[in-house]
């Protein structure tokens, strides 16, 4: 009886912290926005976020290491330290800014992989930060291809490391998604992996250039290729359409 009372315990205490982390998401999606989060556990490492202020656009994604309650809460800092700094700094001095935080006191050696963008929805130029993250997938005139990405090493390994930034032009429909290793390595009975190509083949073979229908497409193939095996990562992705130059 003990025991079963610790668990229920533990059970509900893991599902007061999932509705606390999934309730730390944006949910409000714009027309042009979409998202999704599934952990693979009652609490996960992954994370996204978007605001828009000022006519521009921030948005991220990442990964941390590890999985359970202490991924959950370093995923957390990530979420907090990126609305803080996302308006007041460049890409890469904000993405500078998280990584010396996140440093500090790591005792446990935690990193995240981390994406962030930054869209000038007067202008189409999108400036972005890669850490050590999957590169995003654009998809212009039917033709899905990965964005070109600076390498950068993780955040929260090294205190001091410096992080470039690249910039492009975004065109008219122009979509870009971002993905968590929970999409490419999702792994069917056999063990083989989905694999980035598969992402960019699901990408260009959307049915329809909404970004709910991209993302979902992207999803329902994930499953396909699965086939009942066991989810063993976090599975996140957001996709936003560039719709028209202000």
């Amino acid at each position: 009886k003990t025991t079963t009372a610790r668990n229920e315990r533990m059970e509900g205490e893991l599902n007061v912290a999932r509705n606390i982390q999934m309730g730390m998401l944006s949910h409000d999606y714009p027309e042009n926005l979409y998202a999704f989060l599934e952990p693979a556990k009652e609490v996960g490492g992954d994370l996204y976020d978007y605001f828009i202020q000022e006519d521009k656009l921030h948005f991220c994604i990442g990964d941390v290491s590890g999985k359970g309650i202490q991924a959950s809460l370093f995923m957390s800092a990530t979420h907090y330290l990126f609305r803080i700094v996302a308006t007041a700094k460049t890409p890469a001095n904000a993405v500078e800014y998280i990584n010396r935080s996140l440093c500090s006191d790591n005792e446990q050696c935690r990193f995240v992989t981390f994406w962030y963008g930054c869209l000038n929805l007067c202008s189409g130029e999108l400036e972005y930060v890669n850490a050590g993250h999957d590169a995003p997938i654009m998809l212009r005139n039917g033709k899905a291809e990965l964005l070109p990405m600076a390498e950068n090493m993780p955040l929260g390994v090294l205190e001091d490391a410096e992080f470039v930034s690249k910039k492009i032009n975004l065109e008219k429909d122009d979509i870009i998604l971002l993905y968590t290793d929970g999409v490419t390595e999702a792994m069917n009975v056999s063990g083989k992996e989905f694999g980035r190509q598969s992402v960019v083949e699901a990408v260009g073979k959307s049915p329809s250039l909404e970004t709910s229908v991209v993302l979902e497409n992207v999803y329902k193939r994930v499953q396909q290729h699965a086939a009942g095996a066991i989810q063993s990562d976090d599975i996140t992705m957001l996709c936003f359409k560039f719709l028209h130059k202000k």
